[in-house]
């Protein structure tokens, strides 16, 4: 009996220590090497996770419905603005690997190749600068770190979700790279009211801009 209680305490010890390593791993903040001060300067758009299950209403990771309808229908305006402005835009999404405990425990709500990973349909695509990850930091993606160093990227204005994970992380890897930030507050969601205006006032607080779609379309 002894040896099957310990067998059993080890086996949850093990997955206890799987569970910690992972979240850590996920919602770690890169830092990575400061921009350089470019000839010429350009603003990037960053649109992060806007996909189908995370917008869709009742899906396990889903943001609140309101704040969803309200940001895609931003977010399309601010792309269109971008082009006219002639930014980069980049579109950011988040899928876990088939065989790894995040997915799993997400209920395979955004894993890779699902039709639920994708973009959500309504989001205008303007071009293929897809860039995936599967931790929160944007920044996790060397290739999209790249694209900004060889575009001479050093503006990004951020819009998507969550605002207290993805959106969060990627902002402080983006700061810790010396890059200015502008948040579209209007344009990011969270699960609640309450988390994603605790949010923006968290960012308030790191001296990022804040500003509303009406005001960056003016």
């Amino acid at each position: 009996m002894k040896i099957v209680l310990f067998t059993i305490l080890i086996v949850l010890l093990i997955i206890a220590l799987i569970l910690t390593i992972s979240f850590t791993k996920l919602k770690k903040v890169t830092q990575g090497k400061h921009i350089k001060n470019y000839p010429i300067n350009v603003t990037a758009l960053l649109i992060i996770d806007v996909q189908k299950n995370l917008v869709t209403r009742g899906e396990r990771l889903s943001v609140d419905y309101n704040q969803a309808l309200t940001l895609v229908k931003n977010i399309n305006k601010i792309i269109q603005h971008s082009v006219e402005k002639n930014y980069q835009i980049i579109y950011i999404k988040n899928v876990f690997r088939k065989n790894s405990v995040i997915n799993y425990l997400s209920g395979r709500t955004m894993e890779d190749g699902s039709s639920g990973s994708e973009i959500d349909e309504r989001i205008k695509i303007v071009n293929h600068n897809i860039f995936e990850k599967n931790q929160m930091d944007s920044f996790t993606n060397h290739e999209f770190e790249k694209f900004l160093i060889e575009n001479t990227v050093s503006r990004l204005i951020i819009v998507g979700l969550d605002a207290a994970d993805c959106v969060d992380k990627t902002i402080k890897g983006a700061l810790n790279r010396g890059y200015k930030v502008t948040v579209v507050g209007d344009a990011i969601a969270s699960k609640t009211d309450e988390k994603r205006d605790k949010k923006i006032n968290d960012f308030k607080n790191m001296n990022i801009e804040i500003i509303d779609t009406k005001d960056l379309l003016n």
